[in-house]
Formats: structure tokens, C-alpha cells, sequence
């Protein structure tokens, strides 16, 4: 990016070097899932992008700031990268309501910001790159209002609930509550599909066998498909 344009709700992935490269910039990068990549963004030359609510993932690292430049880093996913972000050369990166959970470094020659949280965001399943969120997540309600896009990579309105989501995606509670989660489709075992869903909720559970014990403690329905066995590995089967 060379002018001061827009990036919104695009997939990029697998570029031989960055993601996307800012160069003295103000661009606004908004709503994209940026995986597999060298650095999934690189600042360089003074650019100052708005980068918020983007899901960061998969690549050598998240964020690299180069010669003076300063972007806004809010309301981001970045997990599962080598590295999460780096700053110099006089950079100084605004960074703050951002999820870091990577695999070496979060940060080189900067600092989180006050709001900035550290745990696994709980995606609905990155073996499928699918990078919504599940109903547990501690991203959503986590993020800021401020500088947040109108709506999410799907279209749907920010926020959905009470207050905005990290990521590219806002949790979207009435897709939960429709839509039963499967196991073992959605989650390979019961407990994880009752720990996923939502008070009132459904779970279904297609046939075979279970070894688990099942702690049934929030207000679910639990349907088995073609006799599902679950069998007493522990003192008891269900709680």
C-alpha cells in the first residue's frame, strides 16, 4: 500500500513475502484473516494504517514496524504465529484490546497495551481455517468501539451483543442458538459440545461410543442420533 486506501474483509494467505505491506500510509486494514504468510503486515516508512479487528494467524509474525512508522493496533486476533510483533527503528506502534497468543515472542522493542489479553481465542476450528468464534471465546465483548468497522467480515452488524469482538468476526448468538452443535462434527467429545454450548442450547450427538463423563451443569438439551453409547469409564456416566 502505497496511498492512503482501504483493505476490508479480504483472505490473504500464502504470499511468498508479507501479507501486506504499508509504506508511509494512513490505510485502513479492517476485517481480513491474513495466514500463512512471511509477516502477515508490515509498517515501514513512517505509515501509520488503522489496523483493527483482523485475525492474524499462521504466519512468521503478526505485525513488523519499520522506520518511524506508527499504526493503530486494535481489536486484532494474532495467535498462532512464530512470533506476534515487532517495533524498530523508531517505531512506536499504538497497541491496545488486542488477543496475543503465539509461539515464541508477543512482543520485540514494544509493549501490550492496558486492555490487551493473552489466551487462546477459541476459534471454531483452525485445522479448517475457520476462524469464527466459538460461544466461550474470551474475545468477544473484549474489544473497543472506537475506530471499530460498522460490520464484520459476514456482513453482520458490530456489535452483537453488549460490547464489540476482537477478530473479524462478531459472535453472532442467534447462529448458536439455531444451528445445534454436532459431535463429533462440530467437537470430538460430549463434554467439549456441552462446554461450547450456550444456556438453552442444543447438542446432538450422532451414534457410537463415548468413554467420558459427562458434567451436564447449565440449562441444554442433549439428543442422541441412532443410540449414542456412553460407557462407565469413570465412578459415574452423567452428572
Amino acid at each position: 500500500l502505497w496511498g492512503n486506501g482501504s483493505i476490508l474483509g479480504f483472505r490473504i494467505t500464502n504470499a511468498r513475502l508479507n501479507g501486506i505491506e504499508c509504506r508511509g500510509t494512513s490505510s485502513v486494514i479492517a476485517n481480513n484473516i491474513i495466514s500463512g504468510n512471511n509477516w502477515a503486515i508490515y509498517a515501514d516508512l513512517g505509515a501509520s494504517p488503522l489496523i483493527i479487528n483482523n485475525v492474524l494467524t499462521k504466519n512468521s509474525a503478526g505485525i513488523v514496524c519499520e522506520r518511524g512508522s506508527s499504526p493503530i493496533i486494535t481489536n486484532n486476533i494474532i495467535a498462532e504465529n512464530n512470533d506476534g510483533i515487532g517495533s524498530y527503528n523508531g517505531s512506536t506502534p499504538r497497541i491496545d484490546y488486542n488477543n496475543w497468543w503465539n509461539r515464541n515472542v508477543n512482543f520485540d522493542h514494544c509493549s501490550p497495551g492496558p486492555h490487551d489479553i493473552f489466551v487462546d481465542p477459541q476459534f471454531v476450528s483452525t485445522s479448517t481455517e475457520n476462524y469464527h468464534l466459538q460461544p466461550t471465546s474470551p474475545c468477544i465483548d473484549t474489544g473497543t468501539s472506537t475506530g471499530a468497522p460498522a460490520n464484520d467480515i459476514d456482513g453482520d452488524t458490530r456489535p452483537q451483543d453488549a460490547d464489540y469482538d476482537m477478530g473479524a468476526d462478531e459472535y453472532k448468538v442467534t447462529n448458536i442458538i439455531i444451528n445445534p452443535i454436532r459431535v463429533p462434527a462440530d467437537y470430538p467429545t460430549i463434554q467439549q459440545g456441552i462446554d461450547a454450548c450456550p444456556e438453552n442450547g442444543t447438542v446432538t450427538v450422532e451414534a457410537g461410543t463415548y468413554s467420558e463423563e459427562i458434567w451436564l451443569t447449565k440449562k441444554i438439551t442433549l439428543i442422541g442420533i441412532g443410540m449414542p453409547t456412553i460407557t462407565g469409564a469413570h465412578n459415574h456416566n452423567v452428572y
